[in-house]
Formats: C-alpha cells, sequence, structure tokens
C-alpha cells in the first residue's frame, strides 16, 4: 500500500514537471521563469560589479538604490524593467534565448549617476509614454514581423493608444471599401460643429 501512495506521488510529481516543460505558458512554468530570471538577473549583475539588496530586486551603485521589475507578457514572455523613482527607464527583452546582462547593468548606472535616457521631445518621460511604449510593442507582437503594412508607434500624447500609419498599398475597389468600412469602425466619431 505505501509503495502505490510512493509511486502515484512521484508520478503526479513528473506530470507536473512534464506539463511545465510541454506547456511553458502554464502558470508554473510562468512562475519558474520569472523567478528563473530574477536569480540569473542577480547573479549576472552581481557579476558586473554591482551590490544586490536583500530582499528586493534593487541594486546599489555609488549609493543610490535603482529598482527592478521582472515581468511577463502574453505574446513576448518575461522581460526586465530598470525603474528610475517608479518610473521605467529601459526595458529588456531576451534575444535568442539571452539577455544583455551589460546592457541591464549600464542601465542601472546610469540612472544612478543621473544619465538616464527619460528625457524625450517634451522633457521627461511620463508613465503613460512607457505603458504606450509596451501597447505599441506587444501590438506589433502580435502582428508580426513584416506580417501588416501597419506601422505602430506608441502615442506622445494619449494615454493608452497608439499610432498607425498604413504604408501605401495597391487596392482594388472592393478592397478599398472593406478598408473604409473597417476603418469607419475603429476611428472615434468626429467632433460636430455647431
Amino acid at each position: 500500500m505505501q509503495t502505490r501512495r510512493l509511486r502515484r506521488i512521484v508520478v503526479h510529481d513528473l506530470a507536473r514537471s512534464l506539463l511545465a516543460v510541454v506547456h511553458p505558458n502554464s502558470r508554473g512554468a510562468r512562475m519558474h521563469t520569472t523567478d528563473a530570471l530574477k536569480a540569473a538577473l542577480k547573479e549576472n549583475l552581481i557579476q558586473r560589479g554591482l551590490r544586490a539588496l536583500h530582499g528586493q530586486l534593487a541594486f546599489v551603485h555609488r549609493g543610490r538604490i535603482v529598482q527592478l521589475a521582472v515581468d511577463e507578457s502574453l505574446y513576448r514572455g518575461p522581460f526586465v524593467t530598470v525603474l528610475e523613482q517608479g518610473r521605467i527607464v529601459r526595458e529588456f527583452r531576451a534575444h535568442d534565448g539571452t539577455y544583455d546582462w551589460n546592457a541591464i547593468a549600464n542601465a542601472i548606472v546610469d540612472v544612478a549617476e543621473g544619465r538616464s535616457a527619460t528625457h524625450g521631445r517634451s522633457g521627461a518621460r511620463t508613465g503613460a509614454e512607457g505603458v504606450n511604449r509596451k501597447l505599441a510593442d506587444d501590438l506589433k507582437a502580435m502582428l508580426g514581423p513584416g506580417a501588416s503594412p501597419l506601422t505602430i508607434e506608441p502615442s506622445a500624447a494619449t494615454p493608452g493608444r497608439v499610432r498607425v500609419k498604413l504604408s501605401e498599398i495597391e487596392l482594388d475597389p472592393l478592397a478599398v471599401l472593406q478598408l473604409f468600412a473597417a476603418l469607419a469602425r475603429a476611428l472615434p466619431e468626429p467632433a460636430h460643429a455647431h
């Protein structure tokens, strides 16, 4: 009886570990992925001379504490963000399965030394620009590279919006009418002059 119970426990644990391998988007696998990324992040940044704060995902350089965050988007997987006073300064994603640890370390040093790249055309980057950038990147990832004649960029003025440009394309008359109908449904109503 004890052997059966032990065998059932071993099979159950094996099945759970295989589920994480076969279905990488399962909840347990996501937790493992972000936890593994946090551990790798600490290890690699410590190797590059940064001091990790205990109990936090933050590093110290020249007495200044710089926080990081690890998150995961549905379509593009886990990513690392470097924060300055709670605002996203830089976002890093894996390329071919690896992260650019030197670039992450340099971003932390830049924030700590007050050289963060948070200045755009209109001064300091607002939180909305970071959100809009993420939204634009996620939309581009959903459409796939080169799969669409649309250019998607974050809106600099309106939170939760993106700018969309359609490249010049040749269409038959029916496709023009279909495009017009789709745009009419997607575009906001114009303000009527009284």
